[in-house]
Formats: C-alpha cells, structure tokens, sequence
C-alpha cells in the first residue's frame, strides 16, 4: 500500500477535486485505488453517493474517515494506491493524513493570496516528502510564472504538471470523471518519484 494525501489548511484550493480526479487517473491506469475523505463535511462522500444515486457511480471505493482514530483504522489493511482527501480545518485529522502520508500532495492557485496561504501547509509538511501543484491555471496570465518562483526559491518543490481552470471541472460532481484535464500527467508525475511504490 502507498499513500498519497492531498492538504493544504485553506479550503477551496481544489483539494476534493484533485482527490476525485487522480482517482479517476489511477483507476484508468488499472490501479486498485482507494479514496478515503477524511473532511468532516463529507465533500467526496456526497459527490460519490450522487454519481451513485445517479447510475454513474465511482467503480473505486471511499471510506470516509473524519477524526484521527477512524482514519488509522481505515487505512488498516488497504491495499493498492490510497488517497486521502483532508479538510481545510481540523488540524488532528490533518497531522495524521500527513504522518501517514508516503507523498503530500498541496494543491493551490496561483494567485498571490492563495500563494501567500500556502506556507503553513509547506511548514507542517516540511518533514515529509511533499510537493505543490499548481491548480485552476489561466495560460493567458504570468501568475503561475510569478507562483512558481516564488515557491522554488524557497526549495518548495513544484509539479511540472499544472491543472487548467476549466468550467468543466466544475459540472463534475455527481459524475464519475471521464476527461481528466492534467490528472494523468501530474499522477504520472507523482509516480515517476518512486515514493508511491510502482504500479
């Protein structure tokens, strides 16, 4: 089993999403991969009952897990890819994802303020493996350029792979993802670090 926990203390940085979709990217590869929502508002949860309830439902399992205990019990005996999506509070439930954590993956725009709002997340993770990703990406703007500076001269390891902003992304949930706009490379790219195992 390898772990891969999505974190960042802010929310509405795309943790859910990144989860949802690199899911989608591993099941496409042929990975047995699990999803575990450790957020107590059960975001994930309520996006796979709803493709459910809609006949589209996630041919992945989720566990939901938001205290500390039920998330050292549901990663007990997995097997395959985990990946855990954590709330934007609740520190406990957090630390432990990331302790757990083979890889931490930080999602974050490339705005200033949500750039500025990343450094927590990158201390409370510094003693971990730990990369960001650079998510709802305007080409057409020098912000991603102006991001990744800043975040590399402070070593913060940056994914090659960027996720665009598209309205699409937006119309996912109660779907289980086709299109995966980038998912595929950056779990390529995660992979390729050999601290998820080989798959």
């Amino acid at each position: 089993m390898s772990i891969l926990t999505i974190a960042h203390t802010k929310g509405g940085v795309g943790k859910t999403t990144s989860a949802v979709l690199l899911c989608a990217a591993a099941h496409a590869r042929g990975i047995d991969v699990t999803l575990i929502d450790s957020d107590a508002q059960g975001t994930a949860t309520a996006w796979a009952q709803a493709a459910e309830e809609g006949g589209d439902a996630f041919p992945w399992p989720i566990v939901t897990a938001a205290t500390p205990a039920h998330l050292v019990r549901a990663l007990d005996d997995r097997e395959g890819l985990v990946i855990v999506d954590t709330p934007p509070g609740g520190y406990e439930v957090i630390e432990t994802a990331i302790e757990a954590g083979d890889l931490i993956l930080i999602p974050t725009s490339a705005s200033p303020l949500d750039i500025n709002r990343v450094w927590p997340t990158v201390e409370a993770t510094s003693h971990k493996p730990a990369v960001v990703c650079l998510t709802q990406i305007d080409s057409r703007t020098t912000l991603p350029k102006v991001a990744r500076t800043t975040l590399e001269s402070e070593d913060v390891v940056v994914t090659e792979a960027e996720i665009p902003a598209r309205e699409a992304l937006r119309h996912m949930y109660a779907t289980t993802p086709q299109r995966l706009y980038g998912y595929d490379e950056l779990l390529a790219e995660l992979l390729s670090s050999n601290l998820l195992g080989e798959y």
